[in-house]
């Protein structure tokens, strides 16, 4: 049980997350190319960790920066939209622990 419970969470992370970064991507457009490109990448990162179906999967998402990067990248721009959007999601990473260490200290400097 606790095992389904876990894989259904992450699972929802994913789709949420996929979701956002979609939301990302869109606003970034041609303004931020740079966001637009990692939030594609990372969509395509969830899109295999969704497919491997891995029921740790928040730990999956934590040992890579690839996920957090465009959040991080959106929060650079002066973009306010893009700016809130980003921070939304690097929030749900922290509560769902699947923020990479390597990105605790540029998180906490954003």
């Amino acid at each position: 049980k606790q095992w389904y419970q876990r894989r259904v969470r992450g699972k929802h992370l994913v789709d949420t997350l996929q979701t956002d970064l979609r939301s990302v991507s869109s606003e970034a457009k041609r303004k931020h190319p740079t966001v637009k490109d990692a939030a594609e990448r990372a969509i395509l990162k969830l899109r295999s960790l969704s497919a491997a179906n891995d029921k740790h999967i928040n730990e999956v998402i934590a040992r890579s920066d690839d996920v957090i990067q465009p959040f991080i990248l959106g929060c650079e721009t002066k973009n306010p939209k893009l700016i809130l959007l980003s921070i939304t999601c690097i929030q749900k990473l922290i509560s769902h622990d699947a923020v990479p260490d390597t990105s605790v200290t540029i998180i906490i400097k954003t």
